[in-house]
């Protein structure tokens, strides 16, 4: 079985921290600013998916909700899930692949609110696998005994590019996958080292206008769909504990973030926006982006779907329920 044992050993080390934090973070949630508005602290990478967490702040919907929200960059999900669970943060955003290895753990995490989600058109997604103009492959069991960049071994677009591959009837031995950055993956590809590469947003659009075509699409390759359309990918998390003591904190947020994502889905010049001013990114690179839908409902339908997805890929060995891995108010 390919297992995440890096997320393994995370879970354990946060287990243990949780098992000592007792509130869940509750002096933070309990204590109303000068203005009346509950402080949230949402930890999470700087991406595309944070967008509707800009939207709220900027249009006022936080506020409206009686939230006063702080997003605290990290470095990844492994780096936010000991501080989500001893209370230093409340909330914290990843990706459902890496939640759901840690909820398989063992770890008291459920899903709150999506953000990042897939679209309707398989083409027009920015999750993508892409190989050079010149390529011989075709279909995705092509991929049998060729190299295969992916930034990390058990991500979502990972699991999502081998659970399609296996779905169509390949062997999940015969590729090799190297693992790193999608800036260098670009590079990889150009010079031969990659005969393709597991690629998202801003890197997909990147690819692109150099001249790399896609493959499939890594969520929605037709005949092997690993997610619906609009299905989230990408879920706002809290601790087990921390919901169970503050449940009006968490049914606010859930409610402000459904209204952010509708916001940001109806008007993409502040996607737009947001990046430029958030990312530092050039607004050219951002116009080109191949936007995400932004989903905030999730039934557990979608993390039923990615699971299975990485059972089938043996990132994790089943079974999972979807629906208990989502908090509903």
């Amino acid at each position: 079985m390919r297992r995440c044992t890096g997320i393994a050993l995370i879970a354990a080390a946060a287990l243990a921290l949780s098992g000592c934090s007792g509130s869940g973070g509750a002096t933070t949630a309990d204590a109303a600013a000068g203005d009346g508005l509950t402080p949230v602290k949402i930890a999470g990478v700087v991406t595309t998916s944070t967008v509707p967490i800009w939207v709220a702040q900027s249009e006022g919907i936080f506020e409206e909700h009686g939230l006063e929200v702080e997003m605290e960059p990290v470095q990844n999900f492994a780096a936010a899930a000991p501080s989500l669970l001893n209370g230093q943060f409340q909330f914290a955003i990843a990706a459902t692949s890496p939640v759901i290895v840690a909820i398989s753990e063992g770890m008291p995490l459920r899903a709150v609110v999506g953000t990042s989600a897939t679209v309707e058109d398989p083409e027009a997604e920015g999750n993508q696998l892409v190989v050079p103009a010149d390529s011989p492959l075709t279909d995705i069991t092509d991929l049998a005994g060729k190299k295969v960049g992916t930034n990390q071994v058990g991500s979502g677009p990972y699991a999502a590019a081998l659970a399609s591959y296996v779905r169509a009837g390949g062997d999940p031995e015969a590729i090799e996958w190297v693992s790193m950055p999608m800036n260098e993956q670009l590079l990889a590809l150009e010079n031969g080292q990659l005969d393709a590469a597991v690629l998202a947003e801003p890197f997909t659009a990147s690819a692109l206008a150099e001249g790399n075509r896609p493959l499939v699409s890594l969520y929605r390759d037709p005949g092997n769909e690993v997610l619906a359309a609009e299905a989230p990918y990408v879920t706002i998390i809290s601790s087990e504990s921390y919901l169970a003591e503050h449940a009006d904190v968490a049914e606010r947020l859930r409610a402000a973030m459904i209204e952010a994502n509708a916001v940001a889905s109806e008007r993409p010049e502040l996607v737009i926006e947001g990046l430029v001013e958030q990312t530092d990114m050039d607004p050219e690179a951002a116009e080109r982006l191949v936007l995400p839908a932004f989903v905030g409902e999730m039934t557990g339908e979608e993390m039923q779907d990615m699971a299975d997805a990485m059972i089938d890929a043996g990132i994790i060995p089943g079974p999972f329920d979807g629906a208990a891995a989502v908090w509903q108010p």
